[in-house]
Formats: C-alpha cells, sequence, structure tokens
C-alpha cells in the first residue's frame, strides 16, 4: 500500500478523533486532551494514537488513558461511521 494513502488516512483518523473526544465524549478525565499524532499500520489493521493533556503530570495523562480506554467501543463506533474505509483500524493509545 502506498505510504501517502497511510499518511492521509492517519490524517483523517486524527480530525475525526479529536472532533469526537471533544464533542462526543462527557468524561471528565478528557478535560484537556488533546490528539497529537496519528500512525496507522502498513494494513490498516491498526492505529497508534498519541495525545497530550493540558497541565497534567503523568497521573494525569495516566487517568485520560483510562478514559480513552473506557470509551474505546464508542470511539471505534463513531470513527467508523465517520471514515470511509473497508477495516475500522483498532485503536492503541
Amino acid at each position: 500500500m502506498s505510504k501517502r494513502r497511510q499518511e492521509r488516512i492517519a490524517d483523517l483518523i486524527q480530525r475525526e478523533l479529536s472532533d469526537i473526544v471533544q464533542r462526543r465524549i462527557k468524561d471528565p478525565r478528557l478535560e484537556g486532551l488533546t490528539i497529537t499524532g496519528t500512525r496507522v499500520s502498513p494494513d490498516y489493521m491498526y492505529a497508534d494514537i498519541h495525545f497530550y493533556r493540558l497541565g497534567s503530570d503523568e497521573q494525569g495523562i495516566e487517568e485520560a488513558r483510562q478514559g480513552l480506554e473506557s470509551a474505546l467501543g464508542f470511539i471505534r463506533r463513531e470513527l467508523g461511521a465517520r471514515i470511509r474505509t473497508r477495516f475500522t483500524p483498532e485503536l492503541r493509545f
């Protein structure tokens, strides 16, 4: 598969995840969370998501990761409805 397509899909996933986290999830652990980067595997089955939480130390970032993990099913379902790919990649934070 093409590296350029892989980057385009990663950018699309990053934009959509940012929107989902900011507008659709009402978890207080995710306040101030920013999706900073996304990397998609060459087979499009996995996406590594990098994030940052404003004003947080290691404990705050771990809380945010736990919040993302608890909302993983909802996030993946929303992402699958928004992007047009054959498979919705498994998200890893």
